[in-house]
């Protein structure tokens, strides 16, 4: 069973809609805890680039939760307490995670 963890990462997304067009480059990183056997809690930082029509830097802070059914998966729920609905890049604040160990 991993106690705890730091991760970092990148990532790209291409958004395109109609004449709408967007690029989103981000890097984040990751820490998580199993406070108790098959419990989780995590905080994801992130920073997204966003290019293209509307140019914007936006930054979400994740704070979740989750299950871990098995040794290699987490499920749960994280809410980004940074959440502008007019900046963000997503929908909601609420955003589910499945996390596999290899």
């Amino acid at each position: 069973m991993i106690s705890y963890l730091l991760v970092a990462g990148v990532g790209y997304q291409y958004y395109k809609s109609g004449n709408f067009s967007q690029n989103i480059f981000s890097v984040n990183g990751l820490a998580f805890y199993n406070i108790i056997q098959n419990a989780q809690i995590s905080a994801n930082l992130e920073q997204n680039f966003v290019t293209g029509d509307f140019n914007r830097n936006v930054t979400s802070l994740f704070l979740g939760a989750g299950y871990s059914p098995s040794p290699n998966i987490t499920i749960g729920m994280q809410y980004d307490v940074l959440y502008d609905k007019n900046k963000s890049i997503y929908a909601s604040p609420f955003m589910p995670f499945v996390r596999v160990y290899f």
